[in-house]
């Protein structure tokens, strides 16, 4: 698998920190909140956005209330190279230090990335070049699943079978799944997304779904890149997908904005289908990740408080693939299928089924089972 090249020869700025001319108008601003980052994660991360060849970009680094030795590398950084300022607030999420950077943010474009991954020399170019030459409010690019230098495989974003610039109106039953509820593989209009008042939730998790998707659905085009431009490290135990115990109740309530946002907009019958596709095979990818005890108590939740927020009924299990029906129906009905999910091990990988359906792969010893 090809990977991403990442410039990390020189860092602190052993080669001259900043071409930017004081002055210059910003064409990026790149926004990474930080907590705690392990050093070996966040150099390369911080390296990868300080040698990208567009040269007029800002680095807001949201310094969620990170200890030491953290804040002491950002603090190296941000007095190596002018492009780059710290922000430090009190830790919350990093939901709230998004809005952060984005109510900080003076460029032309805004992209949202993670501290501990890789990122392509080319993101920032790329990316910007695309959105002047389209006039579209995103533009949008797959990624890579990073395990180690020798494993990277495609990610969750698949944009096969979408034409170079769309409006999201013209294709529906893609626009959640093919274009993957994530940030971190977008590039924004600064104008488009304050204009459309969009913003992240604050939540430990799950923070991006409900602004990023709402914004794929306002957005009147859509522009899209074929080349892979980051890195997702899938092998950091210390991120938030890693670290909360339970990720369902932030998809829940992420998803119930969701909803109220597009009913808002009077779109919510033109993205009902595929809001309940990506609702379900979301809501899988976590439950399984529960033990048994745990998947039993949250089908039960979701029954009680959330089946009217989300008019979960009968009519929405047609809509569904049909690897989704019998889950959807446990859900729905509490009626466990004979045959549902399992979780198969081989060479060290994790694969979690639905009937079937390979949904998720990845390495089980960088993903502990949960213990009931």
């Amino acid at each position: 698998m090809k990977k991403i090249e990442s410039n990390t020869a020189h860092p602190l700025g052993e080669e001259e920190p900043s071409r930017e001319e004081p002055g210059a108008k910003i064409a990026v601003s790149v926004v990474i909140p930080v907590y705690n980052t392990p050093e070996e994660f966040l150099i390369p991360a911080l390296e990868g956005i300080l040698h990208q060849s567009l040269d007029h970009f800002e680095l807001l680094v949201i310094d969620d209330g990170s200890d030491r030795p953290t804040k002491d590398i950002l603090r190296r950084y941000a007095a190596a190279d002018r492009r780059v300022k710290v922000i430090s607030r009190p830790h919350s999420n990093a939901g709230q230090a998004r809005n952060e950077g984005l109510r900080r943010a003076e460029g032309e474009s805004i992209i949202f990335l993670d501290s501990d991954d890789l990122f392509h020399p080319d993101l920032l170019r790329l990316c910007y070049a695309r959105l002047a030459e389209s006039d579209a409010d995103m533009v949008v690019f797959p990624y890579l699943e990073y395990t180690d230098p020798e494993h990277s495989s495609p990610g969750g974003c698949r944009l096969d079978g979408l034409p170079p610039l769309f409006s999201p109106e013209d294709y529906p039953e893609d626009i959640f799944l093919k274009l993957f509820p994530g940030a971190w593989n977008k590039l924004f209009r600064l104008s488009f997304f304050k204009q459309k008042g969009l913003f992240f939730q604050s939540a430990r998790a799950a923070n991006d779904l409900c602004c990023v998707l709402t914004a794929v659905t306002r957005a009147k085009k859509i522009a899209v890149l074929d080349t892979p431009l980051v890195q997702y490290r899938i092998s950091n135990t210390a991120s938030i997908v890693h670290s909360v115990d339970d990720l369902v109740p932030y998809h829940l309530k992420a998803s119930v904005r969701l909803k109220k946002n597009l009913e808002a907009d009077r779109t919510w019958p033109t993205f009902r289908e595929p809001f309940y596709q990506m609702f379900f095979l979301c809501l899988a990818l976590r439950f399984f990740d529960l033990p048994v005890r745990r998947q039993r108590k949250e089908e039960k939740t979701i029954r009680q408080e959330y089946l009217p927020a989300l008019e979960l009924t009968a009519d929405v299990i047609p809509l569904l693939p049909e690897y989704l029906r019998r889950f959807a129906e446990l859900i729905i009905f509490g009626k466990p299928p004979l045959v549902f999910g399992k979780v198969r091990y081989f060479n060290g990988w994790k694969e979690i089924f639905l009937f079937g359906k390979a949904i998720r792969r990845y390495k089980s010893e960088h993903r502990p089972r949960n213990k009931s």
